[in-house]
């Protein structure tokens, strides 16, 4: 009987393509998203081509929206733990792309609202395709800026 890997122990697969892979920890804590994009190819040692691939991995946080203090029209994406007894003004905990999330959500014909209220979603599926929206816009590397770099063999032995 084959022995599970390392990842097989700890988490639980939500989904996984050819480029991506969501994983929630067994106990439903941490989603992780890991993107795979392809950066080139190398010959192995047999002469064979085989692709290398830069590997981001970022964590598919939950936000919730609050209101502007002062102005009930305004509404932050904060962190879902936040609350009003936290120091600093619900900007100071806005997620660094949140300025952007408009012009994001025009770049795909998406309400800006809809987009903010994805990031908001219990499933980390919905959450894992707001981010990519946001990485499509802005580039994985602003989300993990330290990827791994794999041959197709490591990423196989990884995500199988």
């Amino acid at each position: 009987m084959p022995t599970k890997n390392n990842w097989q122990k700890e988490w639980d697969t939500i989904s996984m393509t050819d480029s991506e892979w969501l994983r929630v920890r067994k106990n439903g804590t941490e989603p992780t998203l890991e993107v795979a994009e392809e950066i080139g190819t190398y010959e192995d040692e047999e002469g064979v081509e085989q692709r290398k691939y830069l590997l981001y991995r970022f964590d598919v946080e939950q936000y919730k929206l609050t209101r502007e203090p002062e102005d009930p029209l305004k509404v932050y994406l904060v962190p879902s733990g936040y609350n009003s007894t936290w120091p600093h003004h619900p900007k100071a905990y806005e997620p660094w792309f949140s300025d952007s999330l408009a012009d994001v959500a025009k770049s795909v014909g998406r309400d800006p609202l809809d987009l903010a209220k994805m990031f908001t979603s219990p499933s980390p599926s919905v959450r894992a395709n707001a981010h990519m929206e946001v990485a499509g816009y802005h580039g994985l590397a602003n989300f993990d800026s330290d990827p791994l770099e794999l041959n197709e063999p490591e990423l196989d032995k990884r995500w199988k």
